[in-house]
């Protein structure tokens, strides 16, 4: 899999006009069986983040509940999120090396997108408070803190 972004993302790099992201829609799971009852539960992290609200369409976390393929315990599987995860963002207005310790989450990435191209906020994305990527995320020389 790593080979294959490296290939695709260094043909897309040098015509690069935009924002090319690599990231993850969940962190990593791990299943542990129980050795007496031969059930498989899941374990990691499924912390939400930035005040993200479950979608419309899952189930409602409940803490109290262990969650299993077939019992899906809140939107991230096994909790209220998808967890921490990670995102590469490579850009003519990102400055390489560029770290930010803002927390996003993916209403925050839709939102960015949506205020790029100057569009209307959709759904989540336009919930008062949001953080859209800033000068934090778009840091090259020059680009005001956004393309």
């Amino acid at each position: 899999m790593a080979r294959f972004l490296l290939r695709r993302c260094l043909l897309v790099v040098p015509s690069l006009l935009g924002l090319l992201v690599v990231t993850f829609d969940e962190s990593n799971l791990d299943e542990v069986l129980n050795s007496r009852t031969q059930v498989v539960t899941l374990q990691g992290d499924a912390a939400a983040c930035c005040n993200e609200p479950p979608g419309p369409n899952v189930a409602t976390y409940d803490a109290g509940v262990v969650g299993t393929y077939e019992r899906i315990n809140g939107p991230g599987i096994i909790g209220p999120g998808g967890g921490r995860t990670g995102a590469v963002l490579i850009s003519p207005f990102i400055r390489p090396g560029t770290v930010t310790m803002v927390p996003y989450n993916h209403y925050s990435f839709l939102r960015s997108v949506e205020d790029i191209f100057k569009l209307e906020h959709l759904g989540y994305a336009g919930q008062p408070g949001l953080a859209a990527f800033g000068a934090d995320v778009y840091s090259a020389q020059g680009t005001a803190g956004q393309p």
